[in-house]
């Protein structure tokens, strides 16, 4: 089967992958260079604290902005008045995790 691709999604395929690979570079390159500036035991630090953040981050967001946008882009048939309900429940998640978060935080001693 031989699909037919208009120009512009062509031009939208490329500009993509190549801010992908933009993306990738510079973060390879910055990692390159902490590693060396920052030596083996604060460049560990550092990628321990990022990977905290980085699961700190999924916590936060916990599905909601895809459970939004496919509410607002296709409802589902049994939720039709759940979409004005969840902006506000998502600002009250967001909001208890960050508390957790600075309160987790404070017990870390150096």
């Amino acid at each position: 089967m031989i699909f037919r691709v208009s120009s512009e999604t062509a031009r939208h395929f490329i500009l993509q992958t190549t801010a992908t690979a933009y993306v990738g570079a510079v973060s390879f390159a910055l990692v390159l260079f902490l590693a060396r500036e920052l030596g083996v035991s604060e460049f560990g630090r550092y990628q321990y604290g990022l990977s905290v953040a980085a699961l700190f981050g999924l916590l936060q967001d916990a599905g909601f902005r895809t459970l939004i946008f496919r509410e607002a882009t296709s409802p589902s048939p049994g939720v039709t008045g759940l979409l004005r309900k969840l902006p506000p429940f998502l600002l009250f998640h967001l909001a208890l995790i960050t508390l957790f978060g600075i309160w987790a935080a404070s017990l870390i001693k150096d």
